[in-house]
C-alpha cells in the first residue's frame, strides 16, 4: 500500500525554500525575490516518488516578512489567508520551515507561531531545514553549535536539518555534492517524522470559520489592525465589508471558496 505524504514549506524570502522544493521534487521553479510578505503565494508541485512505497506532494508558500509588517493592506492579507486555508483542505503529515544561517530572528518565531501553533494547532509535526550551511564541516556542525537555541525561544522540530541547495559557479561540483547530501537528509527526515495520514485543518464549514477567525485575529494582530480583528458572532462577509471589500466583492469572495453569506 502506497503512501502519499503532504508538505507545507513555509519560511520568509530568501531562506532556501523554493531551492529546496526544486531538490526534493526534481523541478525548476524560479526562485522569488519577492519580499512583500504575507502574500502566501504558494506552488503546489507535481507528486513525486521518494521511496519505493511513498511520494511526496509538497506545497510552497510564502510566509511572513518582517519587512513587510504592517504595510500589508488588509484586503490582500485576509483574501490570501483564506486561499491558503482552502487550499490546505486536505491537511498536511509535515510542517516544514526553512530558514537560513546564522542569526534566528524574530521573523523565525513569528512565522512559527503562525504556521505551527495558530493554523495548525500545534497537531503537525515539523522539522526546520536550514540552509546556507555549505562553509561547515560536516554541515550539521550548526545544529550541534545552535540546536538549543531554538528550545529556549520555545521552537520545538522534530528535528533540524543543516544543508546546502546552491548551485552553479566556480563550486558547482561542490554543491551538487552537498545538495545531494542535503536532499537524502531531508527526505529520510520527511520519511522519519511524517503522521501516517495528513492531519486535516478543518472537517466542515463550523471548523474551518472557527481557524479562518483564530488565524486572521493573530495575523490582524501582527498587522497591527488589531480594530480589524473579528468581533464575536460577526458574519464574514461583515467583516470583509469592514476591511474595505463591497458586498458585492465580499459575496463574490465567499462564494469561491464556498462559505455561505451569513457565516
Amino acid at each position: 500500500m502506497s503512501q502519499t505524504i503532504r508538505v507545507l514549506v513555509f519560511g520568509t524570502t530568501g531562506t532556501g525554500k523554493t531551492s529546496l522544493c526544486n531538490a526534493l521534487t526534481g523541478e525548476n521553479q524560479k526562485v522569488s525575490n519577492d519580499a512583500l510578505g504575507v502574500t502566501f503565494k504558494s506552488y503546489t508541485y507535481e507528486e513525486v516518488e521518494i521511496s519505493e512505497g511513498k511520494s511526496l506532494i509538497i506545497t510552497d508558500t510564502v510566509g511572513l516578512n518582517e519587512s513587510a509588517r504592517g504595510s500589508v493592506p488588509s484586503r490582500d492579507a485576509v483574501k490570501a489567508l483564506i486561499k491558503l486555508l482552502q487550499d490546505s483542505k486536505e491537511g498536511y503529515n509535515l510542517l516544514i520551515q526553512s530558514f537560513r544561517i546564522p542569526r534566528i530572528t524574530q521573523a523565525e518565531e513569528n512565522n512559527y507561531e503562525f504556521f505551527v501553533k495558530t493554523i495548525s494547532g500545534s497537531k503537525i509535526p515539523t522539522i526546520l531545514v536550514a540552509s546556507g550551511c555549505e562553509n561547515l564541516e560536516p554541515m550539521s556542525k550548526w545544529k550541534e553549535e545552535n540546536g538549543n537555541t531554538f528550545e529556549r525561544m520555545g521552537l520545538e522540530y522534530k528535528d533540524i536539518i543543516c544543508s546546502c541547495f546552491a548551485s552553479g559557479g566556480r563550486l558547482a561540483s561542490v554543491y551538487d555534492e552537498l545538495r545531494d547530501e542535503s536532499r537524502q537528509a531531508v527526505i529520510e527526515a520527511i520519511e522519519a517524522y511524517a503522521t501516517v495520514e495528513p492531519v486535516k485543518l478543518y472537517t466542515t464549514m463550523e471548523s474551518f470559520m472557527i481557524l479562518l477567525k483564530r488565524s486572521w485575529n493573530w495575523l490582524a494582530g501582527w498587522l497591527g489592525v488589531d480594530k480589524l480583528m473579528f468581533q464575536l458572532n460577526e458574519p464574514l462577509i461583515q467583516l470583509l465589508i469592514r476591511i474595505g471589500f463591497s458586498r458585492e466583492e465580499a459575496t463574490l469572495l465567499l462564494g469561491e471558496v464556498g462559505v455561505p453569506t451569513s457565516k
